[in-house]
């Protein structure tokens, strides 16, 4: 038994060296023009970050909501928003600056600032008109290019989604206009992105699927979209 072990432990042995030595000589055999410019791409990003959060810091309220109009139109995720991580974060906030922007521009444009308002004083965000909240939440679900903002339906939803899911019958009623549209509804980044691909999701999804949690209704979403169509004609015949 012991000049079995000793046969052994050599090969086990070997293999921690052979992954070490073959890690230090891919290591060496990479260029250094490569590594450097790598390095340098980073350094550069890092620095540019970190200047845009200095900025952002010295922003006021109303800066910051304007900065946050800029990106709702672009599409930005309120979780890669440093302009949003920046305004809910801090302490002391003029509620009425952002409420008064997300009523004089009830649209996508004012997606970021009234999850914002949402996050920082659900009194003032319950307050909020109903219609203005519809409004800006069905206006981004329509005009969105990519959908992470809102999550992957049978899977998990971001919090643009769950604010739409609990504001109400006025913003089911908006989503209910979405039923008929196919536009797809692409997710980016590689693993949502293929989660997006098994469902091929479409806008009309969308709001199917925001309807139904909206309603406390049991979601169910086949892979397969004729499938689906189904389901979502069977509610729209429902609320003619």
């Amino acid at each position: 038994m012991k000049l079995h072990i000793l046969r052994v432990l050599p090969i086990i042995l070997i293999f921690p060296c052979m992954f070490s030595c073959s890690r230090k000589k891919q290591q060496k055999e990479e260029p250094k023009p490569v590594v450097s410019q790598r390095d340098s791409v980073l350094l550069d990003a890092d620095k540019k970050r970190n200047a845009w959060a200095q900025q952002l810091q010295a922003m006021t309220v109303k800066q910051l909501t304007d900065q946050l109009s800029k990106e709702s139109v672009k599409g930005l995720e309120p979780f890669n928003s440093m302009a949003y991580k920046e305004l809910i974060s801090r302490k002391s906030v003029a509620i009425d600056t952002i409420q008064n922007a997300v009523i004089k521009n009830a649209n996508r444009s004012s997606l970021l600032s009234l999850l914002a308002v949402r996050k920082l004083s659900q009194p003032v965000y319950q307050k909020l008109d109903a219609q203005v909240k519809a409004s800006v939440y069905v206006d981004a679900l329509r005009s969105a290019k990519t959908f992470n903002t809102f999550g992957l339906p049978h899977a998990k939803w971001e919090e643009a989604a769950q604010a739409i899911i609990e504001a109400g019958p006025v913003t089911t009623r908006g989503l209910e206009a979405l039923l008929t549209d196919k536009r797809p509804a692409p997710m980016w980044g590689s693993e949502d992105y293929m989660e997006y691909k098994l469902y091929n999701y479409r806008v009309k999804d969308y709001a199917y699927a925001l309807i139904i949690a909206s309603q406390k209704g049991k979601l169910q979403l086949p892979k397969d979209s004729d499938e689906r169509d189904k389901m979502i004609d069977a509610l729209s015949k429902g609320k003619q």
